[in-house]
C-alpha cells in the first residue's frame, strides 16, 4: 500500500497482505470489491478514507467494472470514524467522508453496500450514499453519535430522513441505539437481508450482478425528498420539530446534540442536500469542540481502558474457566448478583444460590424472577425465557455444601465482618482449592475477610462490589486485596464483562474508590443542614448539577440504616470512641434512631406516600434538625445565605479531592476509573465526564485548590479538606492531570501506597 491507503489486488488475496488502515480492491467476473481493512472495527481513519476514494474512482474509471461492492474486512462493516482524530490535525487530512459520498452517490455504476457486524456513524452514512444495500442477519445498523456527544456529520442527518422519514431517523438518531437487519429491511433502510451463513462476497457480487441493468435516478437517496405524510405541510412538520425539541430535549448542555439533530433534520426538510450538509457540518463543529462532547468522548475511551490493568501490573494469565458459579445470600444484592451470572453472555453458568432458611430462598426466587423478567426485554438472555434460564441453569439451597463443585463463589450477606468471616471460614473448608471467593462487600476490608479463608486461599479472594439494583447497574469495582493473584483478577474481570458490566479494579480501603470520595460528599451535607439549608434545597442544587438525585434522596432510597451501621462499626456513633477534635453531625443517626430508614420504612429525610409522587418534605425532619441545632448550640443562617455556590463547592469539592488521594495512593490506578466509577456507580452526568474531568475542565485545578485550601481553614476540624499533595504538586508544577504519573514518579513520598 502507498499513503493513500490502496491496494490493488487479485481475486485471492491475503488479509494478512493488508496493512492496517488500507482497502483492497478486487475485481471478480466484472464487480470491484472494496475491502476496507482497520482493525478491530475498521474505523474510517484518514488513510481508509484515503484508500476508498483513490479505489471507487479507479473501479469508476475500469471499463470492464460493471458494478461496485463496498465491505468491511473481516466481520464487521466499518464502525464509525475514528474518533481518535477528533480534534486532531489528522482529522483534517486527506478527503473527508464528506468528499467522498458524492462520488458515490453520483456514480454511473451501481455500488452496494454489504454489511456484515456493525454499521455505525461514519460506516452506515458510507452505506447510505451506497445505491443498495444489503446486511447479513446478525448485522447492527445506527447512528450513536449522540452518545459521544455529537450528531451525525457525514450526510446522515440528510439521507437517513429522505431514505426512511423524520420519525424513524428521529429514533434512531436521538436514541442512538442501533437496529438489527430485520429491523432495518422494515424501515427501508437496508434493501436485503441474506440468508445465514452465506457467503458475503459472492452474495453481494450476485445481487450486484441481479441489479446491474436498474436505472439508478431513484437510488441516489441525497436527491430525493424528505417524505412527509400525505396531507401535511413541510411547516407543519418543522413546528413539530421545535416541539418536540422543547418538550422532549433537555436544556442543560448535555442536550446539545439532541438539539442540534433536530436542527439538522429542519435543514434535510427545507434545503436542498449539499445545504443541508454545510449546516450539519456547522453544528458538528460546534459540538466537537464543546465540553459536554469532549466528557462524552473522554468516557468511551475510559470505559474501555478501565477493563485493563496498567502496564505494570498487566500479565498474560488466562482467566480459569468458569461453569458453576454460586451466590451466598439471596437478599436485594444476591438475587441480582445471581441473576447477572445466569445472564452471562456465552458462559452458560450453573448457578447455586444459597440462603439459611426456605423462606428466604422463596424471597430470592421471587427477586430472580423478577429480575430475569427485566433482562429478557433488554435482549439479555438470548432466546431463552426466564423460566427456561431458572429451570436448567439455577439451583437453590440451605446447605453451604452445595457449593461444593463450584469454580466461583460471591458472598453477599449482611455487611458485618464477622459474618462475612464466619461464612469465608465455611466456604474454605468446602470449596476446590482452585476456587476463586469473592466479598460483594461495599466498605468492609477485604484483607480482613481473607483472613478467614486461610493463607493458602489469600491468591483467590477479592472484592466483587457491585451495585444496586445488581442485574441492571453496570459497574463492578474489583477489589484487590494485598495478596490477590493475576489469575483470580483476570478471571473476575472476564466475568464481569460477560455480566454486561464495566469491571474497575481498586485498591484495598475503607470504602475502596466509590464509597471512600462519596463520604466527604454526605459529610459536608449533612454540614449544610447544621448551618441552615434544608433537604430539598441541597437535593434540588446537586439535581440541577446534572446528579440523578441528591445526597438526602440517594440516603433514602439506599436506606439510612446502612450508612448508620457503617459508622457504628467505625465508632463514629459514640463520643467516646469518636476520633478527638474530629467535626462530627448527629443528624443522620438521629433520624435513623427515630425510625427513620427511608423509602423501606416510608419515612426518612423525606416522607413517601402511595397517593404523591416523589418524596415529601416532612415538618417533623426540620424540626429533629432544628432540635439537633439548638441542643449543640449552632447559631443557623438563613436558608437564602447558603447560596447555590456553596452548596456545590462543599460538597462536590471535597469529593475530588478525595478522588485525588485515591490515585495518590495507589488505591485508584488512574484518573479517568474514578470518573467511570461515578458516571455508572453513582449517577455522575456523563456529559459532564465524571468528577475529575470535570475538576480539571470545567473548575479548573487552580481554583479547584485554591477553594479546598480556603475551606481548610475555615473548617480546621473536618480532615477531608486537608488538600491533596498530588492536587497540590499538579497546580504548583502546572501539569495536566493526563501527565499526573510523572508528578508520582518524581515524587517518592507521594509512592503509590497501596499495591493495586
Amino acid at each position: 500500500p502507498g499513503s493513500s491507503g490502496l491496494v490493488l489486488c487479485g481475486p485471492l488475496v491475503e488479509a494478512s497482505l493488508m496493512a492496517r488502515g488500507s482497502v483492497a480492491l478486487r475485481r471478480l467476473n466484472g464487480v470491484a470489491i472494496l475491502s476496507l481493512h482497520n482493525p478491530p472495527v475498521n474505523a474510517l481513519s484518514s488513510a481508509v478514507r484515503s484508500g476508498l476514494l483513490q479505489g471507487v474512482e479507479t473501479a469508476i474509471a475500469d471499463p470492464s467494472v460493471r458494478c461496485l461492492v463496498i465491505r468491511g474486512d473481516g466481520k464487521t462493516f466499518p464502525a464509525g470514524a475514528d474518533i481518535t482524530e477528533f480534534g486532531k490535525a489528522s482529522f483534517n487530512d486527506g478527503p473527508s467522508l464528506n468528499d467522498i459520498m458524492p462520488v458515490l452517490e453520483n456514480s454511473p455504476k451501481p455500488v452496494v453496500a454489504a454489511i456484515d457486524g456493525t454499521a455505525l456513524g461514519g460506516g452506515l452514512e458510507l452505506a447510505l450514499s451506497c445505491h443498495w444495500r444489503l446486511a447479513t442477519p446478525r448485522a447492527k445498523l445506527g447512528l450513536p453519535e449522540v452518545l459521544i456527544g455529537l450528531l451525525p456529520g457525514a450526510g446522515g442527518t440528510q439521507r437517513l430522513p429522505r431514505l426512511i422519514g423524520v420519525e424513524a431517523a428521529l429514533e434512531m438518531m436521538l436514541r442512538g441505539r442501533p437496529v438489527s437487519a430485520q429491523q432495518a429491511k422494515d424501515s427501508g433502510l437496508v434493501d436485503q437481508v441474506l440468508e445465514p451463513d452465506v457467503e458475503l462476497d459472492a452474495a453481494a457480487c450476485e445481487f450486484a450482478e441481479s441489479i446491474s441493468s436498474i436505472p439508478l435516478e431513484g437510488r441516489r437517496v441525497g436527491l430525493q425528498s424528505v417524505p412527509v405524510p400525505e396531507g401535511t405541510r413541510v411547516s407543519a412538520v418543522l413546528e413539530h420539530l421545535d416541539g418536540l425539541c422543547a418538550s422532549q430535549v433537555p436544556k442543560h448542555p448535555g442536550g446539545a446534540p439532541g438539539r442540534a439533530v433536530i436542527s439538522a433534520v429542519k435543514a434535510a426538510l427545507s434545503m436542498p442536500l449539499m445545504e443541508g450538509i454545510d449546516e450539519e457540518a456547522r453544528l458538528f463543529m460546534d459540538l466537537v469542540v464543546s465540553t459536554q462532547s469532549k466528557a462524552r468522548r473522554h468516557i468511551f475511551f475510559a470505559e474501555r481502558a478501565a477493563g485493563r490493568l496498567p502496564p505494570a501490573e498487566s500479565t498474560a494469565e488466562e482467566p480459569r474457566l468458569l461453569r458453576r458459579v454460586g451466590v451466598v445470600g439471596a437478599g436485594t444484592m444476591g438475587s441480582g448478583i445471581a441473576s447477572a451470572a445466569l445472564a452471562a453472555k456465552g458462559l452458560n453458568l450453573q448457578v447455586i444460590l444459597v440462603d439459611q432458611s426456605d423462606e428466604a430462598l422463596a424471597r430470592g426466587r421471587a427477586s430472580v424472577t423478577r429480575a430475569l423478567t427485566s433482562l429478557a426485554k433488554r435482549k439479555r438472555l438470548g432466546r431463552a425465557s426466564p423460566e427456561q434460564v431458572m429451570a436448567q441453569r439455577l439451583t437453590f439451597a440451605t446447605d453451604l455444601a452445595a457449593l461444593s463443585e463450584c469454580d466461583l463463589v460471591v458472598e453477599a450477606v449482611f455487611e458485618r465482618l464477622d459474618l462475612k468471616q464466619k461464612v469465608f471460614r465455611s466456604l474454605a473448608s468446602i470449596l476446590s482449592p482452585e476456587a476463586i471467593l469473592c466479598t460483594n462487600t461495599s466498605t468492609l476490608d477485604v484483607d480482613k475477610i481473607a483472613s478467614a479463608a486461610g493463607q493458602s486461599r489469600r491468591a483467590s479472594v477479592l472484592g466483587m462490589h457491585f451495585f444496586s439494583p445488581a442485574h441492571l447497574m453496570k459497574l463492578v469495582e474489583v477489589v484487590r486485596g494485598a495478596e490477590t493473584g493475576h489469575r483470580a483478577l483476570a478471571t473476575v474481570l472476564s466475568l464481569t464483562k460477560a455480566m454486561g458490566k464495566v469491571g474497575v479494579v481498586v485498591g484495598n480501603c475503607d470504602g475502596f474508590v466509590g464509597n471512600r470520595v462519596l463520604n466527604p460528599y454526605s459529610v459536608q451535607a449533612a454540614f449544610l443542614l447544621e448551618e441552615g439549608a434544608r433537604p430539598r434545597q441541597v437535593d434540588s442544587v446537586l439535581r440541577k448539577f446534572g446528579m440523578p438525585m441528591g445526597p438526602f434522596e440517594m440516603a433514602d432510597l439506599a436506606g439510612n440504616d446502612i450508612g448508620y451501621n457503617v459508622r457504628r462499626e467505625n465508632g463514629l456513633l459514640d463520643p467516646a470512641t469518636r476520633p478527638a477534635g474530629l467535626r462530627y453531625s448527629e443528624i443522620a443517626d438521629k433520624l435513623v434512631e427515630a425510625g427513620r430508614l427511608g423509602q423501606k420504612s416510608c419515612r426518612g429525610w423525606y416522607r413517601y406516600e402511595k397517593d404523591k409522587k416523589g418524596p415529601q418534605e416532612d415538618p417533623e425532619v426540620m424540626a429533629l434538625i432544628r432540635s439537633h441545632r439548638e441542643s449543640n448550640g449552632i447559631q443557623a443562617r438563613s436558608e437564602d445565605a447558603v447560596t447555590t455556590k456553596e452548596i456545590l463547592e462543599r460538597c462536590l469539592y471535597p469529593l475530588v479531592n478525595e478522588a485525588f488521594k485515591t490515585l495518590e495512593e495507589g488505591i485508584a490506578s488512574r484518573p479517568s476509573d474514578v470518573d467511570v466509577i461515578y458516571i455508572y456507580g453513582y449517577g455522575w452526568p456523563d456529559w459532564r465526564g465524571g468528577p475529575l474531568f470535570w475538576a480539571e475542565e470545567e473548575v479548573g485545578l487552580v481554583q479547584l485548590l485554591e477553594t479546598i485550601q480556603r475551606y481548610a481553614k475555615e473548617q480546621p476540624d473536618v480532615p477531608h479538606w486537608r488538600p491533596s499533595e498530588l492536587l497540590v504538586q499538579l497546580v504548583q508544577t502546572n501539569t495536566p492531570l493526563s501527565q499526573w504519573e510523572k508528578i508520582t514518579a518524581a515524587d517518592s513520598s507521594l509512592g503509590r501506597r497501596a499495591r493495586l
